[in-house]
């Protein structure tokens, strides 16, 4: 594979994760069951999960692409709570700590993972 594409792949799907987030977080709102209300916790540690894991495998810089991507997501998903209150849908603190720790999860899989795709021909 041409080795400029295969450095765009994970920057684009970084994007394409980032406005999948944002539609889910603003725009398609899904029926709430009250047992079932702590799943949507999982749902947003998963979702930043891949957004931070993606964004740690979409630069070059290994060490100091962790901890901005914890800030940069985190932030994200702080921007996703302040406008899903302009747009009528409840902002959580809790959501945005679960957005907090996929963030963490999702850095340090990619600073793991990275060096063995970077292996992969």
């Amino acid at each position: 594979m041409n080795k400029t594409i295969k450095h765009k792949i994970p920057f684009t799907l970084l994007l394409i994760c980032a406005l999948i987030i944002l539609i889910f977080s603003l725009f398609i709102s899904a029926p709430k069951i009250a047992d079932i209300n702590s799943l949507d916790k999982f749902e947003h540690i998963a979702a930043y999960i891949a957004l931070s894991l993606l964004f740690v495998l979409s630069f070059k810089n290994r060490n100091k692409v962790i901890i901005i991507s914890i800030i940069i997501c985190t932030m994200y998903g702080g921007l996703m709570e302040v406008l899903q209150g302009i747009t009528g849908r409840n902002p959580g603190f809790i959501d945005l700590l679960a957005d907090l720790i996929g963030s963490i999860i999702g850095s340090m899989a990619g600073y793991f993972v990275k060096p063995v795709l970077l292996k992969i021909k």
